[in-house]
């Protein structure tokens, strides 16, 4: 028996889906549904075996509760993330967001009074005596 053969199928079950998804989004703000199991599985299970791990519960916990866990957690991001975009290449949407973005820089800056937070000067403390 080879050591393959020996090693049980990784599986990624809903309950183990749902506390992945979950560290991931509140680790990065990316959302990942039920609907989103299969790809997020197919994903996710590559980095579990790389890192070589037995199963999904285990590489959980590493990156829940380990402190070494940073460059395997990115490393996982990245798995997950497209890491290209054709949104500025197709002309129909820069035709979308051009006036969206250039409404939003050329909006005069607010006013003092206006309501919007601005910094607070340090008050000037003179000694007399």
């Amino acid at each position: 028996m080879t050591a393959r053969e020996a090693t049980p199928a990784l599986t990624l079950t809903p309950e183990v889906f749902a506390i992945l998804a979950g560290l991931v989004e509140e680790r990065t703000g990316l959302h990942h549904e039920a609907r989103d199991l299969t790809l997020f599985a197919s994903k996710t299970l590559a980095r579990v075996a790389e890192a070589g791990f037995q199963s999904a519960l285990d590489y959980y916990y590493f990156l829940r509760y380990d402190a070494s866990s940073a460059a395997e957690f990115d490393a996982l991001v990245d798995a997950l993330v497209v890491n290209e975009t054709y949104f500025f290449r197709e002309p129909t949407r820069c035709a979308w967001s051009s006036p969206t973005c250039c409404a939003r820089s050329s909006r005069p800056a607010a006013r003092p009074g206006s309501g919007a937070p601005r910094a607070r000067r340090a008050k000037s403390r003179s000694r007399s005596r």
